[in-house]
Protein backbone atom coordinates (compact mmCIF):
# COMPACT_ATOMS: atom_id res chain seq x y z
CA UNK A 1 0.00 0.00 0.00
CA UNK A 2 1.42 3.28 -1.06
CA UNK A 3 1.84 5.98 1.44
CA UNK A 4 0.31 9.15 1.46
CA UNK A 5 2.80 12.15 1.27
CA UNK A 6 5.56 9.94 2.31
CA UNK A 7 4.66 11.13 5.63
CA UNK A 8 6.47 15.03 5.55
CA UNK A 9 6.16 17.40 2.94
CA UNK A 10 10.17 17.28 2.33
CA UNK A 11 9.82 14.15 0.71
CA UNK A 12 6.95 15.26 -1.92
CA UNK A 13 9.66 17.41 -3.74
CA UNK A 14 13.75 17.39 -4.41
CA UNK A 15 14.42 19.62 -1.31
CA UNK A 16 12.24 23.06 -2.96
CA UNK A 17 9.16 22.44 -1.47
CA UNK A 18 8.32 24.20 1.87
CA UNK A 19 4.78 24.88 1.96
CA UNK A 20 1.30 22.93 1.16
CA UNK A 21 -0.35 20.26 2.53
CA UNK A 22 0.14 16.80 2.93
CA UNK A 23 -1.23 16.00 -0.67
CA UNK A 24 1.37 15.12 -3.37
CA UNK A 25 2.00 17.60 -5.85
CA UNK A 26 3.76 16.25 -9.08
CA UNK A 27 3.99 19.72 -10.41
CA UNK A 28 6.47 20.83 -8.04
CA UNK A 29 8.83 18.16 -9.32
CA UNK A 30 9.22 20.40 -12.76
CA UNK A 31 9.90 24.21 -11.34
CA UNK A 32 13.20 25.76 -12.35
CA UNK A 33 14.92 25.62 -9.02
CA UNK A 34 14.17 22.30 -8.45
CA UNK A 35 15.55 21.10 -12.57
CA UNK A 36 18.46 22.70 -12.18
CA UNK A 37 19.62 21.85 -8.54
CA UNK A 38 19.64 18.08 -9.96
CA UNK A 39 23.00 19.02 -11.15
CA UNK A 40 24.81 20.29 -7.96
CA UNK A 41 26.62 18.84 -5.14
CA UNK A 42 25.07 18.85 -1.55
CA UNK A 43 25.06 21.99 0.53
CA UNK A 44 28.14 21.15 2.08
CA UNK A 45 29.54 22.17 -1.41
CA UNK A 46 27.45 24.41 -2.87
CA UNK A 47 24.93 27.17 -1.91
CA UNK A 48 23.45 30.25 -3.26
CA UNK A 49 25.26 32.75 -1.00
CA UNK A 50 28.47 32.13 -3.05
CA UNK A 51 30.18 30.45 -0.73
CA UNK A 52 31.90 27.96 -2.70
CA UNK A 53 35.06 28.71 -5.12
CA UNK A 54 34.02 29.84 -8.03
CA UNK A 55 35.89 27.39 -10.36
CA UNK A 56 33.83 24.16 -9.38
CA UNK A 57 33.00 23.03 -12.42
CA UNK A 58 29.17 23.03 -11.63
CA UNK A 59 29.10 26.48 -12.01
CA UNK A 60 30.12 26.64 -15.69
CA UNK A 61 28.62 22.94 -16.42
CA UNK A 62 25.65 22.95 -18.95
CA UNK A 63 23.98 20.75 -21.42
CA UNK A 64 26.03 20.23 -23.81
CA UNK A 65 29.01 21.17 -22.21
CA UNK A 66 30.23 24.32 -23.12
CA UNK A 67 27.38 25.50 -24.94
CA UNK A 68 24.66 29.00 -24.29
CA UNK A 69 22.02 29.68 -25.57
CA UNK A 70 20.64 29.10 -28.13
CA UNK A 71 22.28 25.95 -28.52
CA UNK A 72 22.43 24.61 -24.62
CA UNK A 73 19.37 22.81 -22.96
CA UNK A 74 20.59 23.95 -19.14
CA UNK A 75 21.97 27.49 -19.35
CA UNK A 76 25.28 27.13 -17.12
CA UNK A 77 25.05 29.35 -13.43
CA UNK A 78 28.45 31.11 -14.58
CA UNK A 79 30.41 31.61 -17.81
CA UNK A 80 33.80 30.77 -18.27
CA UNK A 81 33.31 27.03 -19.81
CA UNK A 82 35.35 26.61 -22.93
CA UNK A 83 35.01 23.81 -25.27
CA UNK A 84 36.72 23.21 -28.68
CA UNK A 85 36.24 21.00 -30.89
CA UNK A 86 37.42 20.95 -34.74
CA UNK A 87 37.56 18.40 -37.11
CA UNK A 88 38.84 18.46 -41.05
CA UNK A 89 38.20 22.29 -42.91
CA UNK A 90 37.52 24.55 -39.97
CA UNK A 91 37.85 28.42 -38.36
CA UNK A 92 38.66 28.84 -34.60
CA UNK A 93 38.19 32.25 -32.89
CA UNK A 94 38.44 32.64 -29.19
CA UNK A 95 39.11 35.50 -26.80
CA UNK A 96 40.71 34.51 -24.05
CA UNK A 97 40.17 36.54 -20.64
CA UNK A 98 42.40 36.23 -17.74
CA UNK A 99 43.99 33.03 -17.15
CA UNK A 100 42.95 30.59 -19.76
CA UNK A 101 45.57 27.65 -20.76
CA UNK A 102 44.42 26.43 -24.29
CA UNK A 103 45.94 23.64 -26.14
CA UNK A 104 45.13 23.41 -29.99
CA UNK A 105 45.78 20.75 -32.35
CA UNK A 106 44.85 21.17 -35.92
CA UNK A 107 45.13 18.27 -38.83
CA UNK A 108 44.53 19.40 -42.23
CA UNK A 109 43.42 23.42 -43.27
CA UNK A 110 42.64 25.15 -39.78
CA UNK A 111 42.45 29.06 -38.46
CA UNK A 112 43.26 29.72 -34.82
CA UNK A 113 42.86 33.58 -33.53
CA UNK A 114 43.12 34.99 -30.34
CA UNK A 115 43.47 37.44 -27.90
CA UNK A 116 44.26 36.98 -25.14
CA UNK A 117 44.32 39.31 -21.86
CA UNK A 118 45.70 38.61 -18.57
CA UNK A 119 47.88 35.51 -18.25
CA UNK A 120 47.34 33.49 -21.77
CA UNK A 121 49.17 30.60 -21.89
CA UNK A 122 48.64 29.06 -25.86
CA UNK A 123 49.85 25.69 -27.02
CA UNK A 124 49.21 24.57 -30.74
CA UNK A 125 50.60 22.14 -32.88
CA UNK A 126 49.43 22.97 -36.46
CA UNK A 127 49.80 20.46 -39.50
CA UNK A 128 49.27 20.82 -43.11
CA UNK A 129 48.20 24.08 -44.17
CA UNK A 130 47.04 26.49 -41.37
CA UNK A 131 47.31 30.66 -39.95
CA UNK A 132 47.25 31.17 -36.33
CA UNK A 133 47.07 34.81 -35.03
CA UNK A 134 47.29 35.92 -31.62
CA UNK A 135 47.08 39.05 -30.08
CA UNK A 136 48.17 39.14 -26.45
CA UNK A 137 48.24 41.63 -23.24
CA UNK A 138 49.81 41.28 -20.20
CA UNK A 139 51.38 37.94 -20.10
CA UNK A 140 51.42 35.83 -22.91
CA UNK A 141 53.28 32.51 -23.26
CA UNK A 142 52.67 30.78 -26.70
CA UNK A 143 54.39 27.50 -27.89
CA UNK A 144 53.64 26.45 -31.74
CA UNK A 145 55.21 23.80 -33.63
CA UNK A 146 53.89 24.73 -37.69
CA UNK A 147 54.77 21.93 -40.46
CA UNK A 148 53.44 22.40 -43.43
CA UNK A 149 52.56 25.66 -44.95
CA UNK A 150 51.94 27.66 -41.96
CA UNK A 151 51.27 31.41 -40.83
CA UNK A 152 51.56 32.26 -37.36
CA UNK A 153 51.12 36.16 -36.23
CA UNK A 154 51.51 37.12 -33.19
CA UNK A 155 50.91 41.04 -31.02
CA UNK A 156 52.04 40.77 -27.20
CA UNK A 157 51.92 43.81 -25.10
CA UNK A 158 53.23 43.14 -21.58
CA UNK A 159 55.37 39.87 -21.02
CA UNK A 160 55.54 37.49 -24.57
CA UNK A 161 57.39 34.73 -24.28
CA UNK A 162 57.09 32.73 -28.14
CA UNK A 163 58.61 28.97 -28.76
CA UNK A 164 58.33 28.21 -32.43
CA UNK A 165 59.46 25.34 -34.36
CA UNK A 166 59.14 25.59 -37.84
CA UNK A 167 59.05 22.71 -40.68
CA UNK A 168 58.36 23.58 -44.30
CA UNK A 169 57.10 26.62 -45.63
CA UNK A 170 56.73 29.22 -42.74
CA UNK A 171 56.29 32.67 -42.59
CA UNK A 172 55.79 34.31 -38.50
CA UNK A 173 55.12 37.94 -37.82
CA UNK A 174 55.56 39.33 -34.31
CA UNK A 175 54.90 42.63 -32.66
CA UNK A 176 56.03 42.20 -29.57
CA UNK A 177 56.19 45.14 -26.30
CA UNK A 178 57.13 44.61 -23.49
CA UNK A 179 59.83 42.03 -22.49
CA UNK A 180 59.44 39.48 -25.48
CA UNK A 181 61.55 36.53 -25.94
CA UNK A 182 61.54 34.62 -28.76
CA UNK A 183 62.79 31.08 -29.59
CA UNK A 184 62.54 30.13 -33.00
CA UNK A 185 63.87 27.36 -35.17
CA UNK A 186 62.93 27.02 -38.84
CA UNK A 187 63.31 24.29 -40.93
CA UNK A 188 63.24 24.53 -44.79
CA UNK A 189 61.66 27.79 -46.38
CA UNK A 190 60.66 29.93 -43.24
CA UNK A 191 60.02 33.82 -43.03
CA UNK A 192 60.54 35.39 -39.93
CA UNK A 193 59.89 39.06 -38.96
CA UNK A 194 59.96 40.68 -35.65
CA UNK A 195 58.97 44.14 -34.34
CA UNK A 196 60.12 44.19 -30.36
CA UNK A 197 60.01 47.24 -28.19
CA UNK A 198 61.56 46.76 -24.42
CA UNK A 199 63.47 44.02 -23.32
CA UNK A 200 63.65 41.19 -26.12
CA UNK A 201 65.71 38.40 -25.92
CA UNK A 202 65.37 36.33 -29.50
CA UNK A 203 67.24 32.74 -30.36
CA UNK A 204 66.16 31.70 -34.29
CA UNK A 205 67.86 28.61 -35.70
CA UNK A 206 67.39 28.74 -39.41
CA UNK A 207 67.92 25.76 -41.74
CA UNK A 208 67.40 25.88 -45.34
CA UNK A 209 66.39 28.84 -47.04
CA UNK A 210 64.86 30.75 -44.46
CA UNK A 211 64.29 35.05 -43.78
CA UNK A 212 64.73 36.46 -40.23
CA UNK A 213 63.71 40.44 -40.35
CA UNK A 214 63.69 41.85 -36.92
CA UNK A 215 63.38 45.72 -35.70
CA UNK A 216 64.18 46.08 -32.33
CA UNK A 217 64.33 48.95 -29.04
CA UNK A 218 65.11 48.71 -26.05
CA UNK A 219 67.61 45.37 -24.80
CA UNK A 220 67.48 42.94 -27.17
CA UNK A 221 69.84 39.88 -27.32
CA UNK A 222 69.54 37.87 -30.65
CA UNK A 223 71.25 34.49 -31.29
CA UNK A 224 70.87 33.35 -34.62
CA UNK A 225 71.76 30.18 -36.68
CA UNK A 226 71.89 30.40 -40.35
CA UNK A 227 72.16 27.24 -42.16
CA UNK A 228 71.78 26.92 -45.81
CA UNK A 229 70.64 29.54 -47.42
CA UNK A 230 69.52 32.78 -45.25
CA UNK A 231 69.10 36.02 -44.58
CA UNK A 232 68.88 38.42 -41.65
CA UNK A 233 67.74 41.77 -41.10
CA UNK A 234 67.96 44.05 -38.27
CA UNK A 235 67.20 47.53 -36.69
CA UNK A 236 68.36 48.08 -33.60
CA UNK A 237 67.83 50.62 -31.24
CA UNK A 238 69.36 51.27 -27.51
CA UNK A 239 71.39 48.10 -26.24
CA UNK A 240 71.16 44.99 -28.63
CA UNK A 241 73.48 41.47 -28.30
CA UNK A 242 73.81 39.90 -31.63
CA UNK A 243 75.09 36.51 -32.16
CA UNK A 244 74.94 34.99 -35.84
CA UNK A 245 76.54 32.06 -37.60
CA UNK A 246 75.71 31.35 -40.80
CA UNK A 247 76.47 28.47 -42.84
CA UNK A 248 75.74 28.19 -46.52
CA UNK A 249 75.08 31.76 -48.10
CA UNK A 250 73.42 34.13 -45.66
CA UNK A 251 73.38 37.66 -45.05
CA UNK A 252 73.30 40.25 -42.46
CA UNK A 253 72.09 43.64 -42.19
CA UNK A 254 71.96 45.43 -38.79
CA UNK A 255 70.99 49.33 -38.06
CA UNK A 256 72.28 49.87 -34.26
CA UNK A 257 71.77 52.24 -32.05
CA UNK A 258 73.73 52.89 -28.89
CA UNK A 259 75.57 50.14 -26.82
CA UNK A 260 75.64 47.01 -29.39
CA UNK A 261 77.66 43.75 -29.44
CA UNK A 262 77.79 41.86 -32.39
CA UNK A 263 79.41 38.24 -32.79
CA UNK A 264 79.33 37.11 -36.23
CA UNK A 265 80.19 33.49 -37.83
CA UNK A 266 80.13 32.94 -41.59
CA UNK A 267 80.70 29.61 -43.64
CA UNK A 268 80.11 30.00 -47.44
CA UNK A 269 79.37 33.51 -48.94
CA UNK A 270 77.83 35.51 -46.54
CA UNK A 271 77.60 39.36 -46.13
CA UNK A 272 77.48 41.91 -42.98
CA UNK A 273 76.13 44.80 -43.23
CA UNK A 274 76.15 47.30 -40.05
CA UNK A 275 75.00 50.78 -39.12
CA UNK A 276 76.56 51.54 -35.79
CA UNK A 277 76.32 54.41 -33.61
CA UNK A 278 77.70 54.70 -29.88
CA UNK A 279 79.48 51.85 -28.65
CA UNK A 280 79.63 48.98 -30.87
CA UNK A 281 81.43 45.79 -30.49
CA UNK A 282 81.97 43.88 -33.37
CA UNK A 283 83.21 39.85 -33.93
CA UNK A 284 83.00 39.10 -37.76
CA UNK A 285 84.36 35.51 -38.42
CA UNK A 286 83.99 34.95 -42.07
CA UNK A 287 85.11 31.35 -43.81
CA UNK A 288 85.00 30.90 -47.43
CA UNK A 289 83.22 34.13 -50.05
CA UNK A 290 82.57 37.32 -47.69
CA UNK A 291 81.06 40.77 -47.29
CA UNK A 292 81.00 43.23 -44.08
CA UNK A 293 79.95 46.95 -44.31
CA UNK A 294 80.25 49.05 -41.52
CA UNK A 295 79.28 52.32 -40.94
CA UNK A 296 80.54 53.39 -37.11
CA UNK A 297 79.86 56.37 -34.92
CA UNK A 298 81.48 57.00 -31.83
CA UNK A 299 83.81 54.40 -29.65
CA UNK A 300 83.66 51.24 -31.49
CA UNK A 301 85.78 47.70 -31.24
CA UNK A 302 86.02 45.42 -34.10
CA UNK A 303 87.40 42.08 -34.50
CA UNK A 304 87.50 39.99 -38.39
CA UNK A 305 88.76 37.13 -39.19
CA UNK A 306 88.47 36.46 -43.11
CA UNK A 307 89.41 33.10 -44.95
CA UNK A 308 88.76 33.15 -48.46
CA UNK A 309 87.69 36.03 -50.13
CA UNK A 310 86.68 38.60 -48.19
CA UNK A 311 85.62 42.01 -48.26
CA UNK A 312 85.60 45.35 -45.56
CA UNK A 313 84.15 48.77 -46.15
CA UNK A 314 83.79 51.12 -42.60
CA UNK A 315 82.91 54.89 -41.92
CA UNK A 316 84.09 54.98 -38.77
CA UNK A 317 83.84 58.40 -36.51
CA UNK A 318 85.09 58.26 -33.00
CA UNK A 319 87.23 55.93 -31.17
CA UNK A 320 87.94 53.03 -33.23
CA UNK A 321 89.92 49.79 -32.35
CA UNK A 322 89.93 47.64 -35.46
CA UNK A 323 91.69 44.26 -35.57
CA UNK A 324 91.48 42.24 -38.90
CA UNK A 325 92.93 38.86 -39.54
CA UNK A 326 92.44 38.68 -43.38
CA UNK A 327 93.62 35.47 -45.39
CA UNK A 328 93.28 34.78 -48.74
CA UNK A 329 92.22 37.21 -51.15
CA UNK A 330 90.50 40.36 -49.06
CA UNK A 331 90.07 43.92 -49.25
CA UNK A 332 89.63 46.28 -46.49
CA UNK A 333 88.53 50.04 -47.11
CA UNK A 334 87.97 52.49 -44.18
CA UNK A 335 87.38 56.38 -43.37
CA UNK A 336 88.38 56.97 -40.57
CA UNK A 337 87.97 59.76 -38.52
CA UNK A 338 88.88 61.13 -35.04
CA UNK A 339 91.13 58.78 -32.97
CA UNK A 340 91.49 55.12 -34.71
CA UNK A 341 94.17 52.10 -33.96
CA UNK A 342 94.05 49.04 -36.53
CA UNK A 343 96.14 46.05 -36.81
CA UNK A 344 96.29 43.87 -39.77
CA UNK A 345 97.33 40.49 -40.88
CA UNK A 346 97.77 39.79 -44.33
CA UNK A 347 97.93 36.42 -45.83
CA UNK A 348 98.41 36.35 -49.75
CA UNK A 349 99.54 33.91 -52.55
CA UNK A 350 98.85 33.01 -56.03
CA UNK A 351 99.42 36.77 -57.57
CA UNK A 352 100.98 38.43 -54.39
CA UNK A 353 104.48 38.84 -53.22
CA UNK A 354 106.35 35.56 -53.51
CA UNK A 355 110.20 34.77 -54.36
CA UNK A 356 108.86 32.68 -57.32
CA UNK A 357 107.90 36.21 -59.05
CA UNK A 358 110.41 38.99 -57.13
CA UNK A 359 113.04 38.28 -59.04
CA UNK A 360 111.86 37.80 -62.42
CA UNK A 361 110.19 41.10 -62.14
CA UNK A 362 113.69 42.85 -61.01
CA UNK A 363 115.52 41.43 -63.76
CA UNK A 364 112.76 42.20 -66.08
CA UNK A 365 113.05 46.08 -65.41
CA UNK A 366 114.25 48.80 -67.68
CA UNK A 367 117.39 50.04 -67.08
CA UNK A 368 116.29 53.88 -68.32
CA UNK A 369 113.81 53.97 -65.71
CA UNK A 370 116.01 52.96 -63.03
CA UNK A 371 119.53 55.09 -63.44
CA UNK A 372 118.57 57.51 -60.98
CA UNK A 373 122.47 59.26 -59.54
CA UNK A 374 124.06 57.38 -56.42
CA UNK A 375 121.95 54.38 -56.76
CA UNK A 376 122.47 51.24 -57.30
CA UNK A 377 120.66 51.62 -60.63
CA UNK A 378 123.45 53.96 -62.02
CA UNK A 379 126.38 51.75 -61.08
CA UNK A 380 124.73 48.63 -62.49
CA UNK A 381 123.84 50.62 -65.61
CA UNK A 382 127.51 52.09 -65.79
CA UNK A 383 129.22 48.57 -65.65
CA UNK A 384 127.09 47.23 -68.14
CA UNK A 385 126.76 49.61 -70.54
CA UNK A 386 128.45 48.38 -73.29
CA UNK A 387 131.11 47.25 -71.74
CA UNK A 388 133.23 44.11 -72.96
CA UNK A 389 135.25 42.19 -70.71
CA UNK A 390 138.69 44.22 -72.03
CA UNK A 391 137.32 47.01 -70.60
CA UNK A 392 136.16 46.12 -67.58
CA UNK A 393 139.67 44.81 -66.74
CA UNK A 394 141.09 48.12 -68.28
CA UNK A 395 139.16 49.76 -65.33
CA UNK A 396 140.28 47.60 -62.88
CA UNK A 397 143.89 48.17 -63.48
CA UNK A 398 143.58 51.88 -64.12
CA UNK A 399 142.05 52.35 -60.77
CA UNK A 400 144.88 53.97 -57.95
CA UNK A 401 146.11 51.77 -55.87
CA UNK A 402 148.90 54.42 -53.64
CA UNK A 403 148.97 57.93 -54.90
CA UNK A 404 148.21 58.05 -58.26
CA UNK A 405 150.34 54.69 -59.16
CA UNK A 406 147.66 52.10 -60.52
CA UNK A 407 147.47 48.81 -60.32
CA UNK A 408 149.18 48.35 -63.50
CA UNK A 409 151.93 50.58 -62.68
CA UNK A 410 152.69 49.38 -59.37
CA UNK A 411 152.59 45.64 -60.85
CA UNK A 412 155.22 47.18 -63.58
CA UNK A 413 157.75 47.81 -60.93
CA UNK A 414 156.95 44.79 -58.92
CA UNK A 415 158.09 42.40 -61.59
CA UNK A 416 161.02 44.61 -62.75
CA UNK A 417 162.46 44.20 -59.32
CA UNK A 418 161.41 40.31 -59.05
CA UNK A 419 162.06 38.96 -62.37
CA UNK A 420 164.12 41.68 -64.92
CA UNK A 421 167.29 41.63 -65.46
CA UNK A 422 170.08 43.65 -63.02
CA UNK A 423 172.99 45.55 -63.41
CA UNK A 424 175.57 46.76 -60.96
CA UNK A 425 178.69 49.92 -61.09
CA UNK A 426 180.48 49.64 -58.22
CA UNK A 427 181.84 53.68 -57.69
CA UNK A 428 184.01 52.38 -54.68
CA UNK A 429 183.91 53.04 -51.30
CA UNK A 430 181.10 51.24 -50.46
CA UNK A 431 178.68 52.81 -52.89
CA UNK A 432 177.18 51.70 -56.24
CA UNK A 433 174.29 51.83 -58.90
CA UNK A 434 171.80 48.96 -59.52
CA UNK A 435 169.59 49.15 -62.64
CA UNK A 436 166.56 46.75 -62.86
CA UNK A 437 165.42 46.24 -66.30
CA UNK A 438 161.26 45.56 -67.13
CA UNK A 439 160.52 42.01 -67.61
CA UNK A 440 160.59 42.21 -71.49
CA UNK A 441 163.99 44.05 -71.19
CA UNK A 442 163.23 47.32 -73.08
CA UNK A 443 163.43 50.11 -70.42
CA UNK A 444 165.59 50.64 -67.29
CA UNK A 445 162.09 50.27 -64.77
CA UNK A 446 163.83 50.96 -61.54
CA UNK A 447 167.73 52.72 -61.10
CA UNK A 448 168.89 52.62 -57.22
CA UNK A 449 171.97 54.83 -56.04
CA UNK A 450 173.36 51.94 -52.91
CA UNK A 451 175.69 52.83 -50.17
CA UNK A 452 176.05 49.45 -48.64
CA UNK A 453 173.21 48.24 -48.59
CA UNK A 454 170.53 50.98 -48.72
CA UNK A 455 169.01 52.67 -51.22
CA UNK A 456 169.98 56.45 -51.10
CA UNK A 457 167.71 57.40 -54.34
CA UNK A 458 165.67 55.61 -56.69
CA UNK A 459 164.24 56.23 -60.38
CA UNK A 460 161.10 55.00 -61.54
CA UNK A 461 160.53 54.53 -65.36
CA UNK A 462 156.68 53.80 -65.94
Amino acid sequence: MSLVGNYSVFNKTPGRFFAGNSQCDRSNWNTPGSSRNIYFNDESNFNTANTTTQTHILFTYGSPSGSVPPYSWIIPFKAGGMVMRNTGSGTMVEALIPQQPTSAAFTGTGTLAATIQGLGNIICALTGTNTFTASSTATGNIVIALTGSNSFTAVITGNGNITLTLTGNNTVNLDITGNGNITDALTGSSSFSADITGLMTMLAAITGSGSLTASLTGKGNVTIDFTGSSFFNGDLAILAGIVCAMVGSGTLSADITLLTQLVCNMVGSGTLSADAIMLVFMLGALTGSGTISANITGQKYGTVDMIGTGSLAGDIQGLANILLNLVGSSTMVNALTSLANMSVDITVTGSGLTTANVGPAVWAAFSATNNNPDTMGELLNNAGAGSSPTDIADAVWAQPLEGTYTAQQVMELLSAVAAGKTTIVDLGGGNATVTFRDINDTVDRVVADMTDSERTDVTLDL
